[in-house]
């Protein structure tokens, strides 16, 4: 319900069962926005929203048990180096990554050696700006996946009694 009282409408692209595995939802989510990101220069945003255990980073991150289990992210790095390699013109692509985490009302650069406050500045025709945060690049997807683990281990996480090992920030 809305604030007054009202219904509120809300409308869904598409809407995957709680049992749609990992590869199709990496091709009917994902895949069209890395394929969209090379082939016309757009960005992407993909937001997992919900109740705390309810898999949102099992559906972005994924699995450590089974190769099968690999989220979003994992995936769109593999399909966006496979599509890289793909191309005669390979050599005119950078790939940079950058790995921030939005925390208690602060920005933290998570590729940082230590966990280092980001300032959110507004910014010119481009938009806000976040000063200091790392901006990496990689060569190959190995580079990438690197990058991924190292930040994913400088989250902050605790223990709820809805799930012993919930993220409490928001990552980007």
């Amino acid at each position: 319900a809305a604030a007054g009282g009202g219904q509120v409408a809300v409308t869904f692209d598409r809407v995957l069962g709680p049992g749609a595995p990992q590869d199709r939802v990496f091709e009917e989510i994902a895949a069209p926005l890395v394929r969209d990101a090379l082939e016309r220069f757009v960005s992407a945003i993909l937001v997992a929203f919900g109740a705390t255990g309810g898999g949102k980073t099992f559906a972005v991150t994924g699995g450590a048990a089974r190769f099968a289990d690999r989220g979003l992210i994992p995936r769109s790095i593999s399909a966006l180096f496979e599509a890289l390699g793909a191309r005669t013109t390979r050599d005119e692509f950078e790939v940079s990554v950058s790995f921030y985490e939005l925390y208690k009302d602060s920005v933290i650069d998570l590729l940082a050696d230590r966990r280092r406050k980001v300032t959110l500045q507004a910014g010119g025709a481009d938009g806000p700006q976040l000063v200091g945060l790392l901006r990496q690049r990689v060569a190959t997807e190995s580079d990438a996946y690197h990058l991924l683990f190292q930040g994913d281990s400088n989250r902050h996480f605790e223990r709820l009694p809805a799930n012993p090992e919930t993220s409490r920030g928001h990552v980007f």
